[in-house]
């Protein structure tokens, strides 16, 4: 799989919805990309972060629009509207 969406290929972290596999969430150091048809096309980056270097990402198992994103140095973040918007969450 090749991301070719907006942002670059600079990933280092991938999740998919377990309730909807056709989210898929990307983290790059350019922050956060949403696609919702399986990763064909993507939108973002997410708003929300202080820094947009996600390292970790994780979806919530039970409702897809709840995603945490752990960022370089700039603590954890969570979405409330499947990762179009973040908003701290630990620091």
């Amino acid at each position: 799989w090749t991301f070719t969406g907006s942002g670059s290929n600079s990933g280092f972290s991938l999740a998919a919805a377990p309730t909807n596999p056709t989210t898929v969430i990307y983290g790059s150091l350019e922050g956060i990309f949403v696609s919702i048809d399986a990763g064909a096309t993507f939108t973002g980056p997410s708003e929300g972060l202080t820094t947009p270097k996600t390292r970790s990402l994780a979806i919530d198992p039970d409702d897809a629009s709840r995603v945490w994103a752990a960022t370089s140095n700039g603590g954890v973040f969570r979405s409330t509207d499947g990762g179009s918007t973040f908003s701290s969450w630990i620091r």
